[in-house]
């Protein structure tokens, strides 16, 4: 930056009268103020005149050195394949406008780099890219730094529903490249029913005797010693984060292990039929039982519920399961009538000729309008939303005996 001065006789001899230019910057004789500015400054400077008469002028003027830009941004947010993608490049100091570019590197495939500083795209590519990029301010002074992004394949679906045969075979059904749970071994002997955590990723099974076994990723809670089993074990239920389950006998007993506590048991002198499932609410505070005969019992904060839908099962009622969104519950007899209680969707039951009166089980679909109805065979009808997947992993021939949804 050069000083100019008007009038008087050159040449002219530059000085400082009062005050003092940033630290890196110089005034030459010559009225050149020069250097590199290096810190950020404010500063108010009276510079004198003279000419070869040796006459005197004097002016005061303000001199700014402002921050130039520098970037912060270094680790973008992951972005995940196959997957609308935007993320903001950050910068501090510098005067607006900005302008950005990829300096070098390469950019996710997919992906682009706008003027604005924003990275987006879809990117196409596993992997992780290290790309150096600038930016300028509106004076032209320039800044770079190296960024990286990690493009993450997506999350893996948990199991939707899994289903255990009689030896304690367990096939695992899923979106085609789920992470699924490991099977369990088919060295049993009984097994009866199964229950999932909601997130589907470990499970447990349990025999008649009350004997429970879990998948390798599931902790033990317990099984029912041989003294206190009341008739045959017929059901579990697992609390949602699988902390817990509960497991009921066909006389109406039910056992709490874990963090699940048992809320009552049905009294032998009220039973009607023998118990064949049970089902946790909504808020998994209460549940209900069912027998072969149809009758509910409710406890905890469950309640006994008007049916909505369906025929009335008077008989070979053999499974029961719960609404996860909404205070209701199915019912389900051995020839695939559905019968529906409370705020639990109308969904329908199995039309004529799609059975051989050998149905076993009924499991709720997590977005609650749907369910899949399980036959001896294997056999896995889906209603409503629920949709019939491909098995991760298949069960030994056996005869298959219970089924769960999860989420």
């Amino acid at each position: 930056m050069k000083l100019g001065a008007a009038g008087g006789t050159a040449p002219y001899t530059w000085a400082i009268s009062t005050g003092a230019l940033p630290a890196g910057l110089s005034l030459s004789s010559h009225g050149v103020i020069s250097g590199v500015p290096s810190v950020a400054a404010n500063q108010i400077v009276t510079f004198e005149v003279t000419d070869a008469a040796n006459s005197t002028a004097t002016a005061t003027l303000p001199i700014t050195v402002a921050l130039g830009p520098a970037i912060v941004t270094g680790t973008l947010p992951s972005a995940i394949v196959g997957v609308s993608y935007s993320a903001q490049m950050s910068v501090i100091g510098g005067t607006p406008p900005y302008n950005w570019t990829v300096l070098s590197g390469a950019l996710p495939l997919g992906t682009v780099l706008l003027s604005t500083g924003v990275l987006s795209g879809i990117p196409s590519a596993l992997g992780t890219t290290s790309t150096t990029v600038q930016v300028s301010d509106a004076f032209g002074i320039r800044a770079s730094s190296t960024v990286s992004l990690q493009v993450v394949p997506p999350p893996a679906a948990p199991a939707s529903y899994l289903t255990t045969s009689s030896l304690g075979g367990v096939s695992v059904f899923a979106t085609p490249g789920s992470v699924a749970p490991q099977t369990g071994e088919d060295n049993l002997n009984g097994v009866v029913a199964i229950a999932s955590d909601q997130a589907g990723d470990r499970y447990w099974v349990v025999t008649s005797t009350g004997h429970v076994v879990s998948s390798p990723r599931a902790p033990s809670y317990g099984s029912v010693a041989r003294r206190d089993l009341s008739g045959s074990i017929v059901a579990i239920a697992a609390e949602p984060d699988g902390y817990g389950y509960f497991l009921v006998s066909s006389t109406g007993r039910v056992y709490g292990f874990g963090a699940a506590h048992s809320l009552g048991s049905v009294s032998k002198h009220h039973l009607t039929g023998s118990v064949v499932g049970i089902a946790l609410n909504a808020s998994a505070t209460g549940y209900w039982l069912a027998t072969s005969t149809g009758r509910i019992y409710a406890f905890g904060t469950a309640h006994r519920l008007p049916q909505s839908a369906g025929a009335a099962l008077h008989r070979s009622v053999v499974a029961i399961t719960g609404d996860p969104k909404a205070s209701g519950y199915w019912t389900v007899s051995r020839t695939g009538r559905v019968a529906t209680y409370g705020a639990a969707t109308v969904v329908g039951s199995l039309p004529g000729g799609e059975h051989v009166n050998d149905v076993d089980g009924i499991a709720a679909d997590q977005s609650g309008d749907g369910y899949w109805i399980l036959a001896r065979s294997g056999r896995v009808y889906a209603m409503g939303d629920a949709s019939t997947l491909p098995g991760v992993e298949v069960a030994p021939d056996a005869t298959v005996t219970a089924i769960v949804g999860a989420s």
